[in-house]
Order: structure tokens, then sequence, then C-alpha cells
């Protein structure tokens, strides 16, 4: 498939170059990972200014994620202020959010943060699944993570854990 051989033509490059790769689509040079994406990435609050741009707050174990307006010419005329939209995440799309999130990190998602935040562990809720999909995944003390050589299907992996 030429995506693949282009992707992993770009990740050979990189590497070379001295870049390394902390999530799927992203690479950084060493200890130059974007803060705002990683905290996205597990599952952190953020603040989004401007066009189009989203937060997300945390409440409970669900929370609030805000996204302005994107058309420019409505936005410039309410002061950036106009045409804002709200969405409540519940409890289970925010653990699936977490699930997700955390998937696409090289390191994968953390069982213990995903148990301060849901008050519930990881594996008693996801282990049948994390079981049959086998070696796709790796785990540590406290991290399940998708083998590299899986990340080509990892759309696949997340949607067979959460649904």
């Amino acid at each position: 498939d030429l995506a693949v051989d282009l992707y992993d033509l770009a990740r050979e490059k990189l590497k070379k170059a001295g870049f390394h790769r902390y999530e799927i689509s992203n690479f950084c040079k060493k200890d130059a990972v974007c803060g705002y994406n990683y905290s996205v990435w597990q599952y952190g609050e953020y603040l989004g200014l401007g066009l189009g741009a989203s937060s997300f707050l945390r409440n409970g174990k669900g929370g609030v994620r805000r996204k302005n307006a994107d058309d420019l010419s409505f936005y410039l005329a309410t002061h950036g202020v106009g045409g804002v939209t709200s969405e409540e995440i519940t409890e289970l799309e925010a653990m699936k959010e977490f699930i997700m999130l955390g998937l696409r990190l090289e390191e994968g998602l953390n069982t213990e943060d995903f148990y301060a935040i849901f008050g519930v562990d990881f594996m008693s809720l996801y282990g049948e699944k994390v079981k049959k999909l086998g070696k796709m995944l790796l785990f540590s003390d406290k991290n399940v993570a998708i083998a590299p050589e899986y990340f080509y299907v990892s759309n696949s992996i997340i949607e067979e854990l959460i649904y």
C-alpha cells in the first residue's frame, strides 16, 4: 500500500535525523514533545482561543467541550464571542475518549490515570476485549499500548476495544 510505504519512508528519514515518534503521527527531537498535544492525548484539560478553537474542561468523570465559531466574518462581527457551541461529555464518552487518545501515544494509555479519573480498574472493564486483541497490545506495569507494528490498523484496534 502506497500510504504505508510513504509513512515508513518518512518515519525512517525522521529517525535518521534524530526525531522519535511519540504519537502515531507526531515526531520530535529529544525532550521537545508538544505540551499542548501531549496534554490532549492524556485526556488533560485545554483552552483554545481564536477562530475555530476548541476547549475541554473535565467535570467530574465527564466533561464539557466548547468550540468557537469557524466562520471568520461571523467571528469578527461578534468580537469572538458569538457562535460558541458546547457539548457535554458523559462518563462513558469520556472513557472512550481517554482510551482512543491514550492509545495514539507510543507509550499507550496509563491505567493508573484511568482509575484516578473514573474510579474503576481499566482491565475490569476492558479485560476480555484486551485478551481478544492479543499481541496487538503491549503491557507494562501501568500502561497498555498498541504494538508499533500494528499502528497502521490502530483505528480498528481502538474501535474493537471501545465498542
